[in-house]
């Protein structure tokens, strides 16, 4: 089975997996933000199965992970013989990187693209850290090799008041739908704090309070969250938010 990975030169070009019109230009943006980083978006070409993954050190994840390739996403369409290629290829790479071990982040509740964890047993993958719902899986390639470990820096957001919203562009189901939550939480007459996971480039960035870098979130899941007083609410973008501050539907 053939696969593209994406580059400089061709991402204009390449079609990206599970995106809309909407979401494209914006994960587009963001793949060409951080292939500086190590980011790899590699697909399949007969389907839309697909996978993202960069060095553990700068994993758009709070981990701990040296020496380690971390899995953002990694999406089956209809084809095992693609997964089998696409995980085959990302081995190969961290191999030939200098990787001494492959992990990815799983959920018992469902979101989008991650990883399941009965794809990651099939190749090897054995549960070594779990936050919650969370748990993280790894694929020792060297005798030596460290698992890696959730890192959650809870203290970022506990002193916090009012609706915190955490986000990013990395996820396209998330960017899609994520200007309808934040339209709606500037209108809740709460106090709130809009945050965007991102890796600050410019130096007037740098100091920024509503920008925080993935390794420093204070949850897991870094594409979207929302705390309420510094207590975390939901990560599921398709829940209603209106419904979880009317108080029927905490978590």
């Amino acid at each position: 089975m053939e696969t593209i990975t994406l580059d400089f030169k061709n991402y204009e070009q390449i079609s990206l997996c599970c995106c809309d019109e909407i979401s494209e230009p914006i994960k587009k943006k963001w793949l060409q933000n951080h292939m500086q980083d190590g980011v790899v978006y590699r697909r399949s070409a007969e389907d839309a199965s697909f996978m993202e993954y960069m060095p553990g050190e700068d994993a758009w994840c709070p981990v701990e992970a040296p020496q380690v390739m971390f899995i953002h996403f990694f999406h089956v369409d209809q084809n095992a013989k693609a997964a089998k290629t696409l995980m085959r290829e990302c081995i190969a790479d961290c191999r030939i990187k200098g990787r001494k071990g492959l992990a990815a982040m799983v959920s018992e509740s469902p979101r989008p693209l991650l990883p399941e964890a009965e794809l990651l047993h099939s190749f090897g993958f054995q549960s070594c850290d779990q936050w919650g719902k969370y748990q993280l899986y790894y694929l020792p390639l060297e005798e030596d090799a460290e698992p890696p470990h959730f890192m959650i820096n809870t203290e970022n957001v506990s002193s916090r008041k009012g609706v915190t919203v955490y986000y990013s562009d990395q996820c396209p189901s998330i960017s899609s739908r994520i200007e309808t939550i934040l339209s709606w939480v500037r209108h809740c007459g709460e106090p709130y704090e809009i945050i965007k996971v991102d890796i600050p480039r410019e130096k007037e960035d740098l100091d920024r309070d509503d920008i925080i870098r993935p390794k420093e979130m204070p949850h897991p899941y870094t594409m979207y969250a929302v705390f309420l007083d510094g207590r975390f609410l939901t990560d599921d973008i398709n829940q209603n938010l209106e419904t979880i501050f009317k108080g029927k539907d905490i978590l």
